[in-house]
């Protein structure tokens, strides 16, 4: 049986609780995206944060610390499975893992999994300025529930 997709972040939100990862409103609108609705989303997708404490603001974000980050991301490789779907949020969180200078979207082979790094959805990402951006994201999205549902995830 393939596993479940793995969503990685970077760390909680603002008032986001480190034990219930990607449930606010970046894993709402992850949901949105998916077409799913947001508890069928919570329970199709594995979810986890690189990191457990939210950085400090920078005043144009966050102070991601990506060596910090590193070590967390080279500790949980071996929960990747073969055939498992692994979608990182954002490029910080994507170079933790040595794919800083991969293109959004492009597949990556690690430990036999499948790993895509995405544009982080935070609603700070210039990025989501261009709609054409997040109808890229929504397809991306839906593609993947419909390999999940197709696969009988």
């Amino acid at each position: 049986m393939t596993p479940k997709p793995l969503i990685i972040g970077e760390a909680p939100g603002k008032h986001g609780d480190p034990r219930t990862p990607i449930e606010g409103r970046i894993g709402a609108r992850l949901a949105e995206w998916c077409g799913l609705p947001f508890d069928e989303f919570l329970t199709t997708f594995q979810r986890i944060n690189l990191l457990e404490v939210q950085p400090q603001d920078s005043g144009k974000g966050t102070d991601f610390n990506v060596r910090a980050a590193g070590k967390v991301a080279r500790a949980m490789q071996h929960l990747f499975e073969p055939g498992q779907v692994v979608i990182v949020l954002g490029k910080r969180a994507g170079a933790a893992f040595g794919f800083a200078r991969i293109e959004y979207f492009q597949r990556a082979t690690l430990n036999g999994a499948t790993l895509y790094v995405v544009p982080h959805p935070s609603g700070v990402n210039r990025y989501w300025n261009d709609i054409e951006n997040e109808l890229q994201m929504i397809k991306f999205m839906r593609g993947i529930v419909k390999q999940i549902q197709v696969a009988g995830v």
